[in-house]
């Protein structure tokens, strides 16, 4: 008799856990992944094509040798789109755009780039 009542007590324990809250996922170590825009997004590739006018005349890089690592969509605070310059004045409004990080591949280089939904880009710092 103890034993039946051991076995229903276990198959109970057995249905009981599996009854768990399923909507809890176990807690992950991976590191987190940057969300990127849509390549086929018509401010993206205005972006893209601004980037790759600026390398050609700053350094003489062809489009060919650009890798656009990641673009981010992000507000920024003002159209200094976070790389403001000393002594220029900002618009203070928020200004949808990009973050943009490129590489130049011949040079394993990476660049951080801001733009705006207009194509107007600014090179905030090599990386």
């Amino acid at each position: 008799m103890k034993f039946k009542h051991l076995t229903l007590l276990c198959l109970a324990l057995i249905v009981l856990s599996a009854c768990g809250d399923a909507t809890t996922a176990p807690a992950t170590t991976a590191a987190p992944v940057a969300t990127t825009a849509a390549p086929s997004d018509p401010a993206v590739e205005l972006a893209q094509n601004a980037i790759a006018k600026d390398l050609k005349a700053s350094l003489n890089i062809a489009p060919s040798d650009l890798e656009y690592v990641t673009i981010m969509p992000r507000t920024f605070p003002d159209s200094s789109m976070g790389c403001p310059q000393p002594d220029y004045s900002y618009q203070q409004a928020l200004t949808p755009g990009y973050q943009i990080t490129v590489l130049i591949k011949s040079q394993n280089v990476r660049y951080d780039y801001r733009a705006d939904t207009r194509g107007n880009v600014v090179q905030c710092k090599k990386l």
